[in-house]
């Protein structure tokens, strides 16, 4: 199975924009070609994302960040905060922080439970509901019980963690609620 992790994009001002998945090849064609491409996960396919003028792209070890120069026109990769939009950006620090980076992809899915995008999986386990979104955290905790190597286990590890806060979001149990238990645990 081929290693998947978030593409994060950020503009001038460092706000994260917009999100989605991001596969070793598609990093890859983002750097040959000039334009950022993306890991469908429903066709399993790397497909062009967005047409831009300017961006740096840089993956830093278990996802890619790319900052805009100019926020451009994007295919099928939903913005988390429209530009003519009034709501305020959505600030997340990720820099190595683990904790920021959960952060941060729990409010992408949250926005993606707001505005449903179409053609984002995450809007596709929304529509399908609580059961769907409960047995796909349960297959993806199967497959990381199965899984024989490091490389493996990373993996799935990230899709068991994702699927769980898609089922949080649902449940509206917020990540600070999960994280006070876990600190609560260290005493």
């Amino acid at each position: 199975m081929e290693e998947i992790f978030p593409l994060l994009v950020f503009n001038k001002n460092r706000a994260l924009v917009a999100a989605a998945l991001q596969s070793p090849k598609a990093y890859q064609k983002s750097l040959e070609q000039g334009e950022i491409w993306a890991f469908h996960p429903e066709t399993k396919r790397v497909l062009p994302v967005a047409e831009t003028r300017g961006f740096h792209l840089e993956f830093k070890g278990d996802h890619t960040e790319i900052l805009l120069e100019n926020y451009q026109t994007w295919h099928g990769l939903a913005p988390l905060v429209p530009e003519s939009s009034s709501t305020p950006e959505l600030p997340v620090n990720l820099p190595n922080a683990s904790g920021s980076i959960l952060e941060g992809l729990a409010a992408i899915i949250h926005q993606r439970n707001l505005e449903r995008p179409v053609g984002s999986y995450t809007t596709h386990l929304f529509e399908k509901g609580e059961e769907k979104i409960r047995k796909k955290t349960g297959e993806e905790a199967v497959e990381l019980i199965l899984a024989r190597d490091d490389k493996e286990m990373v993996s799935e590890a990230a899709d068991l963690i994702y699927h769980m806060l898609v089922l949080f979001e649902v449940r509206n149990i917020p990540l600070e609620a999960i994280l006070q238990e876990l600190s609560g645990r260290m005493k």
